[in-house]
């Protein structure tokens, strides 16, 4: 029985290690690829609205990431209306997603959906006043 309990201890400390590892890489790869498909998806949508279409300024955290492991990036992009929306609702759901899994389960979905709140507030007053990122005045100091 003495045995029995030393290997099982052993095997404790050597599987649960490489099973966590194991696991937060795919979990990654898993992530990766769904950002992926999201910026590949809203590149088609964008090329299908043609250059001369107005576009809005999009910027998004994304959180992914199991317990200790957390990745939060940042998305700034130029997009027409109606794909900055869908491609927000994406970014959205991905955190919702990959996000969960974090040390911040508590804070994450609650500050991804607020940063979803107010970009979807900028992205719509940008397309309503027509002062969209093409057309409006360069940032800076003025002289």
């Amino acid at each position: 029985m003495e045995r029995f309990l030393g290997i099982a201890v052993l095997l404790a400390l050597v599987a649960v290690p490489v099973f966590f590892i194991w696991g937060k890489r795919v979990f990654d790869r898993a992530a990766a690829a769904s950002l992926e498909q999201i910026y590949s998806t809203a590149e088609r949508q964008a090329r299908a609205f043609g250059p001369s279409t107005p576009q809005v300024e999009l910027t998004y955290h994304t959180y992914s990431g199991v317990l200790v492991y957390v990745t939060q990036s940042e998305h700034r992009l130029l997009l027409p209306y109606p794909v900055a929306q869908s491609t927000l609702s994406a970014f959205l759901k991905h955190t919702m997603k990959y996000g969960f899994f974090a040390y911040g389960v508590l804070l994450i979905p609650g500050l991804a959906y607020l940063n979803y709140l107010a970009q979807t507030r900028s992205i719509r007053k940008q397309a309503e006043s027509g002062t969209t990122a093409r057309h409006r005045a360069p940032r800076g100091r003025r002289t």
